[in-house]
């Protein structure tokens, strides 16, 4: 079941590969530049298998085209409830440790094209490197201790945005890419007693999703 988004989409290139890229027929209307807004959802595989899966959905990511093969971006993206549960040993007793949170994640980013003409031609491949923040808060349940409260991280990481064109202004995209979650070790949350054993919040996101190009026309 988590994979039909994604056969969607391969369907869909598959339909459009004879669509011609009216993109040079797009005069810019911001700076001079061609703007995009896009929204998507997205399969999320955490680092830490104790923390499993999730998915998360992008109501707004605003792009501009500083040409055909250079993209620049900002989005933001809700995320799932995460809850996970840990159980351990301290030499004495058994105990639970049940994590779970809210996140919302703001990334800034910009993306390369890898093919000749980038977005002016109907298939296009780009790489890209975004940064950000995540905000939210971390809750973890100690069975002996009772409770505690972290904030998020800073996000750093790397993409591969596959585009493919239905027209002159809509794009579908699916872009794989990886998430490191970086935050003081303050922040952190342990399962351990001694520090040792902490969680980790990096994460894979696979998104897929639909974008809508803003310019005149010629």
């Amino acid at each position: 079941m988590k994979f039909k988004p994604f056969a969607v989409l391969i369907i869909l290139f598959a339909g459009t590969l004879k669509v011609r890229a009216q993109y040079k027929d797009l005069e810019g209307v911001v700076l001079g530049k061609v703007i995009a807004f896009s929204v998507g959802g997205s399969y999320i595989s955490y680092k830490d298998k104790l923390l499993g899966t999730s998915s998360s959905i992008t109501p707004l990511n605003y792009s501009m085209l500083l040409n055909n093969k250079v993209i620049v971006s900002m989005q933001l993206s809700i995320h799932k409830k995460l809850e996970a549960e840990y159980h351990g040993n301290d030499g004495n007793d058994d105990y639970t440790k049940t994590i779970s949170g809210r996140f919302l994640s703001y990334l800034i980013g910009v993306k390369f094209a890898v093919t000749p003409e980038g977005l002016g031609r109907s298939t296009s491949v780009f790489v890209g490197a975004q940064g950000g923040a995540s905000f939210g808060k971390r809750t973890i349940v100690d069975s002996r201790w009772g409770e505690d409260e972290r904030g998020g991280g800073n996000l750093i990481g790397g993409n591969i945005t596959l585009f493919q064109r239905l027209g002159s202004r809509f794009v579908v995209f699916a872009e794989p890419s990886y998430l490191f979650n970086i935050e003081p070790k303050a922040e952190r949350l342990y399962l351990d007693d001694n520090g040792k054993k902490s969680v980790s919040f990096s994460y894979f996101n696979g998104q897929i999703g639909i974008m809508y190009l803003i310019g005149r026309s010629n």
